[in-house]
């Protein structure tokens, strides 16, 4: 069960919050679990159109050992002792960002309670996470709706999925709707449509209602469906 700290972005997130004095942890660790399906196994059991561009599907994911390391880490979310295990691990720890799933999701209701678990045990870490799991986080809207989310977690639903429809209608019907991000082509495409650019996860982890991200791999943007306003194709216009 290992954490990684390669991340770049987050490691910018980290140097803003330091520079800007905001009161958040200036240390963070990430969580990943292997991306899409591994071994037989759908860890991103609501990836749609997003599967193809995952940037954790190339680049030093796909290096032996991090994929070790991932299915490791699945493996140990089978463990009965996965909450008590996670607990001890974090409990020393000085305030820290916890990334979930830089690679995979919630890929089931269980798993994803368990982290809720996780952060309410562990109040002084911060706690975030995008996803495309709608089912297995029906949880997150019923406390939405009773006013009941931790302070500590995070959740930021993103478009792209098997989902997407699903997501816009409930934003649509909601007071309080859900955070979401969406891939674009470009930061102008980003700001056209209506969204915040996002070039550290601080909005992810501040609860920023339209995440922009750009897609940096734009070589290979071709080969995949873009809407017209610049997105990566969703099945709904939101």
């Amino acid at each position: 069960m290992k954490f990684s700290k390669r991340n770049q972005k987050l490691k910018k997130t980290i140097e803003l919050i330091k520079k800007q004095e905001f009161a958040l942890p200036t240390r963070y660790l990430v969580w990943g679990l292997p991306a899409f399906k591994a071994q037989g196994v759908t860890i991103c059991p609501g990836a749609g159109a997003c599967s193809g561009p995952c940037f954790a599907r190339s680049g030093h994911y796909t290096f032996n050992r991090r994929k070790e390391i991932e299915w490791d880490n699945y493996i140990a979310t089978q463990d009965p002792q996965f909450l008590s295990a996670m607990n001890n691990k974090l409990r020393d720890l000085k305030p820290t960002i916890m990334r979930l799933h830089d690679s995979g999701d919630f890929y089931s209701e269980k798993y994803f309670l368990q982290w809720l678990l996780v952060a309410d045990c562990n109040p002084n870490h911060t706690f975030y996470a995008y996803t495309k799991s709608w089912n297995e986080t029906r949880y997150w809207r019923f406390l939405l709706g009773n006013h009941q989310l931790p302070r500590n977690f995070t959740l930021i639903y993103s478009y792209g999925g098997k989902h997407d429809d699903k997501l816009t209608a409930y934003n649509k019907d909601n007071p309080r709707p859900l955070p979401v991000s969406k891939i674009f082509k470009s930061e102008k495409d980003i700001i056209d449509a209506g969204y915040t650019p996002s070039p550290t996860d601080l909005e992810a982890i501040q609860g920023v209602n339209k995440i922009g991200l750009v897609y940096h791999n734009n070589k290979h943007s071709r080969n995949f469906k873009w809407n017209q306003d610049g997105s990566l194709y969703n099945k709904t216009a939101a």
